[in-house]
């Protein structure tokens, strides 16, 4: 205490500074290379027993469902730091991992994907819902707003598979003298008398694959496209031989993750990513290059290199109509012969398709960010997430 009664703070001693100095410098010294190892992307591992040393990488998935939860190798992951639209997986060993993501009423989606070491690996999960969702857009409404609908039997509706957000009104009387027009009817038949998403009817033809490896069909997709093709941020999207292709057409450096394949092997791409993306790796070379056969593979193993061209996949079955899925260029809309589906262009391991419509005779529209069906001579509105 100084003489005015203020409290004072002695100085540390020589030793008590050196003390100190020295204490800092060895927890600095010693949590350094921890932080480096961590940063690094190595993690301890105790498997057995056994300590060991393992690489780690990162799952980077972005998804536009809410309340789904995500699965590696069939282990629900807790972990997980969210984003507005996507979450980041961290910690997860080198090598090839199952990631499936699921929700309640919706279809889970499922993918085998490879995590490199100090890499994120990006991946978008989509999932419809398991029941078909959807708006009836009828000719005449009551006074109450109901759609009215008329059938041959009042106590069945065509519509038993689906949910629906409006209420209906399942009548066989003919009678309009107390109902409203309903404007938007007017509108959807006008969507499909004047569309041509729906007109275009495709035969499926499986090419042989050694064919594809030759690069003869291939090397005529960019000279031989049909006649029905969309357009949508870079992504081309159109019909050759029978069959659908998405084609990037933007600057190189801007290309999706999707279309790139790092560190081409015959033996650990086919492994990785699929027999299908190492033989498109190879004939893209061959259109490319002029290249023989043995020529491409010589040059591309152990390479990075990237397709301009996928094939989107159509279960084998007849392809009537596409266009792109609404505000996105990645999901693609296919009108099979048993109804309508969203598939990925994403093809590493495989696309994963879902049904979003079923039926054997109807047909769509996109306008407006919307999903319009035809089906039995009704038109309705189908809704691709269970809040709207």
């Amino acid at each position: 205490m100084n003489p005015a009664g203020r409290p004072s703070v002695q100085p540390l001693s020589r030793l008590q500074r050196r003390l100190v100095f020295w204490s800092f410098s060895c927890v600095f010294l010693v949590t350094l290379p921890l932080l480096w190892f961590y940063t690094t992307g190595y993690r301890f591992s105790m498997i057995d027993n056994v300590r060991s040393i393992v690489s780690v990488g990162g799952l980077y998935v972005s998804t536009d469902a809410s309340g789904v939860n995500f699965f590696i190798d069939d282990v629900q992951v807790t972990d997980l730091r969210l984003f507005r639209n996507a979450t980041y997986i961290q910690n997860i060993v080198e090598g090839k991992h199952s990631l499936h993501v699921q929700g309640e009423g919706l279809q889970t989606w499922t993918k085998d994907l490879s995590v490199s070491s100090y890499i994120v690996t990006e991946a978008f999960a989509f999932s419809m819902p398991t029941q078909p969702h959807i708006r009836i857009i009828s000719e005449y409404l009551t006074p109450q707003n109901q759609s009215v609908m008329r059938v041959q039997n009042a106590t069945s509706t065509p519509f038993y598979f689906a949910t629906t957000t409006n209420s209906i009104l399942a009548t066989t009387s003919k009678a309009t003298s107390t109902l409203l027009l309903n404007s938007e009817y007017k509108y959807a038949v006008s969507l499909f008398a004047t569309s041509t998403a729906t007109s275009s009817t495709l035969a499926r033809q499986i090419s042989d694959r050694i064919e594809k490896l030759s690069g003869a069909s291939t090397s005529t997709l960019t000279s031989t496209k049909g006649t029905t093709t969309k357009l949508v941020r870079n992504v081309l999207l159109f019909e050759n031989a029978g069959d659908v292709y998405a084609e990037w057409i933007g600057e190189a450096s801007d290309i999706p993750y999707y279309y790139c394949t790092p560190n081409i092997g015959a033996t650990s791409t086919p492994v990785l990513y699929g027999d299908h993306i190492y033989t498109s790796l190879i004939a893209e070379r061959m259109r490319k290059t002029g290249e023989t056969l043995s020529e491409a593979v010589l040059a591309l193993e152990g390479n990075e290199m990237c397709r301009d061209i996928i094939r989107i996949d159509d279960t084998q079955k007849t392809v009537r109509a596409f266009d792109f899925y609404p505000d996105s260029n990645h999901l693609v809309l296919m009108l099979l012969n048993d109804g309508l589906y969203v598939v990925e262009i994403d093809d590493r391991a495989w696309q994963n398709t879902q049904l979003l419509y079923p039926g054997t005779g109807i047909s769509f529209v996109v306008d407006g960010g919307r999903i319009y069906v035809k089906d039995r001579g009704y038109y309705l509105e189908v809704f691709t997430s269970l809040t709207q």
